[in-house]
């Protein structure tokens, strides 16, 4: 087990919301969106992207 990966995907978490609005994230001046990887050799990733309230 990777500890350090389970610790940050404890604190950071799997998931997040953004805004969308005409197409475009609904973003700050300075927000982004930063995919991290905290394990320690690369893997197959699977983003599943849901849409609600249209």
């Amino acid at each position: 087990m990777n500890a350090t990966k389970t610790f940050f995907d404890t604190i950071i978490g799997p998931s997040i919301v953004v805004p969308v609005r005409d197409s475009k994230a609904r973003l700050g001046t300075w927000q982004q969106i930063v995919v991290i990887n905290h394990d320690n050799h690369a893997r197959k990733r699977i983003v599943e992207v849901t849409i609600s309230g249209i």
